[in-house]
C-alpha cells in the first residue's frame, strides 16, 4: 500500500487556507472564549457534526488505514439555515479540529497521507464472521469538513429508480429522483471538462449539473494510461458508456468527475459553505456526549431538546449548550445511532442494561445498516507505466510537486474512470438463475418483507448492482514489492442483502460503539463478489488494459475454481466506506427512526441529517447525497416543516 509521506515533508508543503466569514474557535486551545460565547449567545439551533458524508473512493488493503466515509452534512445544513437571516444564530459542534493548510487534504494526489493520524478516528467492526473473523477497518474523518476532507474526491450520483425506491420507503414522494434534483444540483458548482494526458474526452449532460454551488466539480488534467486502458478494454467486452454519472442514469462506464477546485487544483470540500455562513459559530475539539432534553413533553407527547452536553477533545470538563429551536445531527451513520442511545432514544433491550433510562422506545436506532463490501484484484505494471507507486522515490515526489505547483501532473489526479453494471454485464444465464435462488426470501431471513421488496424492485428496474474502478497504485491486501509499480481494479458490490448494526456497549460517551456490518452474511453477496472478481481478472487480460500489465499479483493464479474464489473473497473482503442506513426514513411500524421531514419518531424537535437516513442502499459514492440532503433538510427547516 502507498506509505503515508514524511512529516516533514507535509509540514514543509503547508499551504494557507480561510475558514470564510463564520467564526470558529477551539474548544481544546481557548475552551474560555467557547463558554463566553455561549453565554453571551442565545442560538436557535444547534448542530452537532461538521462534515459533510463525503464518500471514500479509494480502497486500502483490508486492516489499513484508509479513506473514510462516515461524516455527515452538518457544515452545509448549519449554513444554508445561517444564511437565511441576519439575525438567525447557530452552533456547530465538531470534535475534530480545523485541517486548513494541510497538504494531504488539500492536494487531490495525496489524499490519504492523513490517515492514521489525528484526523481519523480509527474504528474497527466486531469480528466478521463471515470474513474469516476479522475486524475491519472503518475510519471516520475526525476534523472540520469530516470526511469530506479526507475521501477521494468522486462525484457521483444515485440511479433515479433508486432514489424513487427511497422515497416509496420513506412515504414521501419528497425524496424522489425529480424532487431532489434540484437539491444535488444547489450544492454542485459544475465545470466541463477539458484537456487530459491522455486526451480522452468525457462525456456529459450539461442540464444534470449545477452552475452556483460551493462545491466545485470539474476533470483532472491528469489520466493514467492505466485509466485509459481500463476505460477502454471494458467497453470492447461490452460494457455500454454512460452519459452521464450524474444523471439519474449510470448503467456504463464514464470518466467521473471529481471534487477539485479548478483554479488551483486543490480540494473542494464541505468548508466551502463557511463563505456562505456569516452568522455561523463553529467550535472545534468538542465532542457531544448527550442530548439534553426538558422534563416535561410536548402536547404531542414528544420530548423536547434542549440542548445538548459536550466535551473538550481529551479534557472531562462537561459543557452544556443550548438551543431555542432544534438539535440536528449530523455525527455520520456510526455516531448519530451512538448518541441518540447515549441519549436515551433506541431500543430499551440495549438501553436499559446500560443504565440508560428510555425516553424514546426506537428499536430501529442503530439498525439497518448497510454498506458497499468490496475486492480488490492487483496487477503488476510493466516497467516504464507510471503509477502512483513511484512517489516513494523522493526524485519522482519532488518532481511531481513541481508539476502540481503548476497545476498539472500525477498530484492533480483522482479516481476518474467508473463502471457501474447490472447483474446482466457481468453473469451469464446460468449464473443469472443462481442469483434467483440465493437472493429469495427464504435464503435472506435478515432482510423484512420490505427491505425485500425494496431489493427485488430495485433488481426489476435492471439499476447497477456492481461499481468496478481502478487505482493506479497498489490496494492489495498485503504488502506490495519494493521497486514495483500497480494497477488495483475493485469490484464493490451496491446493493447488498446482508444487514448490521452499530450500538453502544457502554455508558460511557467516550467509548466507541458496537460496529458489526455482518459482510457475506448473506450468501448472494459472496457469490457476486467473487463473480465480479473474476470479470476484473478478464478485464485485466483484455486490451489496452492488458498491454499495460505484466502480471496478476493478487489472488494470483492459485486461484481459480469458484470455491477458490468464495475462499479469496471472505478472506478480503473489506468495506468501500458507504455506510448508511443506521437511522432509517421509513415508517416507525417498519423499523424507521425519521420521519420524512427528517425528524426522529418521539422527538419535537430533533433531526437526523446525514447518511444514516438513507433506507436502502444506492450505486453511488456518497458525497454528492450527503450535500443533496443537507439542502434540502435545510429547506425543510427554513418551511417550517
Amino acid at each position: 500500500m502507498r506509505a503515508p509521506l514524511p512529516s516533514l515533508l507535509l509540514a514543509l508543503l503547508s499551504i494557507s487556507a480561510t475558514l470564510g466569514s463564520a467564526r470558529v474557535l477551539d474548544a481544546t486551545v481557548n475552551l474560555t472564549a467557547v463558554l463566553d460565547t455561549l453565554s453571551a449567545t442565545s442560538f436557535e439551533y444547534i448542530v452537532v457534526g461538521g462534515g459533510n458524508g463525503a464518500s471514500p473512493s479509494r480502497l486500502r488493503p483490508a486492516g489499513s488505514r484508509l479513506t473514510p466515509s462516515l461524516h455527515a452534512a452538518g457544515l452545509a445544513v448549519a449554513a444554508r439555515i445561517s444564511q437565511s437571516s441576519p439575525s438567525r444564530k447557530v452552533l456547530v459542534l465538531e470534535a475534530g479540529q480545523s485541517g486548513a493548510g494541510n497538504p494531504g487534504i488539500d492536494i487531490p494526489g495525496l489524499a490519504g497521507t492523513t490517515l492514521g493520524t489525528a484526523v481519523d478516528w480509527s474504528f474497527f467492526t466486531a469480528p466478521q464472521e463471515q470474513a474469516g473473523t476479522r475486524s475491519i477497518f472503518w475510519p471516520r474523518g475526525k476534523v472540520l469538513g469530516g470526511s469530506s476532507a479526507l475521501n477521494f474526491l468522486v462525484s457521483t450520483r444515485p440511479n433515479a429508480a433508486e432514489q424513487d425506491v427511497w422515497a416509496s420507503l420513506a412515504g414521501s414522494s419528497a425524496w424522489s429522483w425529480q424532487n431532489l434534483l434540484p437539491f444535488y444540483k444547489k450544492a454542485e458548482h459544475f465545470f466541463a471538462p477539458g484537456t487530459n494526458t491522455e486526451n480522452e474526452v468525457p462525456t456529459f449532460t450539461a442540464s444534470a449539473h449545477g452552475t452556483t454551488g460551493p462545491i466545485d466539480v470539474s476533470y483532472p488534467p491528469y489520466l493514467a494510461p492505466s485509466f485509459r486502458g481500463f476505460f477502454q478494454s471494458l467497453r470492447a467486452l461490452g460494457v455500454p458508456a454512460a452519459q452521464d454519472l450524474h444523471s439519474g442514469n449510470n448503467v456504463g462506464v464514464n470518466y467521473a468527475p471529481s471534487t477539485i477546485d479548478p483554479s488551483d487544483r486543490s480540494r473542494s470540500y464541505s468548508v466551502e459553505y463557511l463563505q456562505v455562513a456569516p452568522n455561523l459559530v463553529v467550535v472545534t475539539g468538542a465532542q457531544v456526549t448527550k442530548i439534553n432534553f426538558a422534563g416535561t413533553k410536548d402536547t404531542a407527547g414528544d420530548v423536547v431538546a434542549r440542548g445538548v452536553t459536550f466535551v473538550p477533545v481529551g479534557g472531562d470538563q462537561k459543557v452544556v449548550a443550548n438551543a431555542s429551536r432544534e438539535v440536528i445531527l449530523s455525527a455520520g451513520t456510526v455516531q448519530t445511532p451512538q448518541l441518540l442511545e447515549l441519549s436515551g432514544i433506541g431500543d430499551p433491550a440495549i438501553l436499559n442494561p446500560l443504565g440508560i433510562s428510555t425516553l424514546v422506545n426506537l428499536p430501529g436506532v442503530g439498525a439497518n445498516l448497510q454498506d458497499h463490501p468490496a475486492i480488490v484484484d492487483v496487477f503488476r505494471l510493466k516497467p516504464g507505466v507510471p503509477s502512483l507507486d513511484q512517489l516513494q522515490d523522493p526524485v519522482v515526489l519532488a518532481a511531481a510537486l513541481a508539476d502540481y505547483a503548476q497545476g498539472r501532473g500525477i498530484l492533480t489526479e483522482a479516481l476518474f474512470p467508473l463502471a457501474y453494471l447490472r447483474l446482466s454485464d457481468f453473469l451469464n444465464a446460468s449464473e443469472l438463475a443462481q442469483v434467483e435462488t440465493l437472493g429469495s426470501q427464504a435464503n435472506n431471513p435478515q432482510l423484512s418483507a420490505q427491505q425485500y421488496g425494496a431489493s427485488q424492485t430495485l433488481w426489476s428496474k435492471n439499476v447497477p448492482v456492481m461499481e468496478l474502478l481502478s487505482v493506479n497504485v497498489y490496494f492489495g491486501n498485503g504488502e506490495a514489492e519494493p521497486n514495483q509499480s500497480y494497477v488495483s481494479l475493485a469490484a464493490c458490490l451496491q446493493h447488498s442483502l446482508s444487514r448490521g448494526s452499530i450500538h453502544i456497549t457502554s455508558s460511557d460517551p467516550l467509548a466507541p460503539p458496537a460496529i458489526d456490518p455482518n459482510y457475506l452474511q448473506s450468501q448472494l453477496d459472496t457469490f457476486l463478489l467473487a463473480k465480479a472478481g473474476q470479470y476484473l481478472r478478464r478485464v485485466a487480460t483484455q486490451s489496452p488494459l492488458a498491454d499495460f500489465v505484466e502480471s496478476e499479483a493478487e489472488p494470483g493464479p492459485a486461484v481459480q475454481s469458484e470455491q477458490q474464489w468464495e475462499d479469496w473473497t471472505r478472506s478480503v473482503v473489506r468495506t468501500e466506506y458507504h455506510p448508511i442506513g443506521t437511522a432509517s426514513m421509513t415508517a416507525r411500524a417498519n423499523g424507521g427512526v425519521v420521519a420524512p421531514n427528517l425528524k426522529v419518531y418521539g422527538t419535537a424537535n430533533v433531526r437526523v441529517v446525514d447518511m444514516s437516513v438513507v433506507p436502502v442502499h444506492v450505486s453511488s459514492h456518497t458525497q454528492t447525497v450527503a450535500y443533496a440532503i443537507a439542502e434540502k433538510a435545510a429547506s425543510l427547516i427554513l418551511s417550517g416543516a
